[in-house]
């Protein structure tokens, strides 16, 4: 709406990637997967039916708003911690989503990238290389099929359906105004990356 009164016709952004615990928009985890930092949390259609979610909002907005520079991880963390609020509160709900099953066949990606986020929380955010495993496709395969897995997965795929949808709307209310929006991309995924971790055979 700015852009728009200031007659300006180009709004170019920095890479929106998922990077993780890296703050540079160049680090990628993935060549596909949103930063969640950048969700909004109330237009989540489930964040309408979470117990005390206005409070979980309005504390991390108090708590950050006065900072003079961007606590990035802390606030990453926090949002991440909202958004398994929304999705424990909503899990059997979200279950049933035919547009999210949609999502996931259309987005083939989203199974090496929510496999391989889920080993590393489970090896405290380490760069693949100091997994304690190296894993196979058939592994990757193996573990996207496993039960006591598939809430965690369903988790990373539920948020980045959520934040294509809301990145969705952003970009299309922008050509509506008239303005073109110019994406920046990394010239190469980050090492530590589900991309080279899943196809190490296309990296040297």
């Amino acid at each position: 709406d700015f852009c728009k009164k200031a007659s300006l016709g180009i709004i170019q952004l920095l890479p929106v990637n998922d990077t993780g615990t890296e703050s540079s928009p160049y680090s990628a985890l993935s060549a596909f997967a949103l930063h969640p930092i950048y969700a909004d949390l109330a237009a989540i259609p489930e964040s309408k039916t979470t117990p005390n979610f206005q409070e979980m909002l309005s504390s991390l907005v108090s708590k950050y708003s006065k900072e003079k520079r961007y606590p990035y991880i802390e606030i990453r963390n926090e949002k991440i911690s909202i958004l398994r609020s929304i999705f424990e509160a909503n899990y059997e709900k979200i279950l049933k989503l035919d547009k999210l099953s949609v999502w996931k066949k259309e987005n083939p990606w989203i199974k090496n990238y929510s496999v391989f986020m889920c080993l590393k929380y489970e090896n405290l955010q380490a760069g693949w290389k100091e997994w304690k495993k190296k894993y196979s496709p058939k592994d990757i395969e193996k573990i996207y099929e496993e039960k006591e897995r598939q809430k965690e997965l369903l988790f990373f795929a539920w948020m980045q359906f959520r934040l294509d949808e809301q990145f969705s709307k952003a970009s299309a209310y922008v050509r509506k105004q008239g303005i073109i929006l110019k994406g920046d991309i990394p010239i190469m995924m980050n090492n530590d990356s589900a991309d080279v971790w899943a196809n190490p055979e296309y990296f040297n």
